[in-house]
């Protein structure tokens, strides 16, 4: 392949990187992944931490549509609920969010602020 050719593929190449990644931007966009607050794909403690950053008012950079991740069991409300979920996630302790009326029903209770004051064994 001469200079020139091995040139033009390259070009060509690089000009559908772009396409590419808009459309894997465009098929994951409307996926919700309850729970990761900060886009990455995937549920870890770091977005615990922003959840609770921001329901401290903390200036934390989250998803656009924030309440709707971060709001895993589904109550209409982010608060320490939600981010005790996100970090059963992350321990294992539960294996999906959102959880269902069926698996909050098996939570430990919470006050009226939304603590757990029980310890949860694996």
């Amino acid at each position: 392949m001469t200079f020139k050719k091995r040139i033009l593929a390259l070009a060509s190449a690089m000009m559908l990187v772009p396409v590419i990644a808009v459309s894997a931007m465009s098929a994951s966009a409307d996926t919700i992944v309850y729970g990761d607050v900060d886009g990455n794909g995937t549920v870890d403690i770091n977005d615990a931490t922003k959840v609770q950053k921001k329901i401290l008012d903390m200036p934390v950079e989250v998803v656009e549509n924030y309440d709707t991740v971060a709001d895993v069991n589904l109550d209409n409300k982010v608060n320490v609920r939600d981010v005790t979920l996100i970090q059963m996630k992350v321990a294992a302790l539960i294996n999906e969010l959102p959880v269902t009326e069926t698996e909050a029903e098996t939570q430990p209770e919470t006050d009226e602020e939304g603590w757990y004051h029980k310890i949860i064994q694996p």
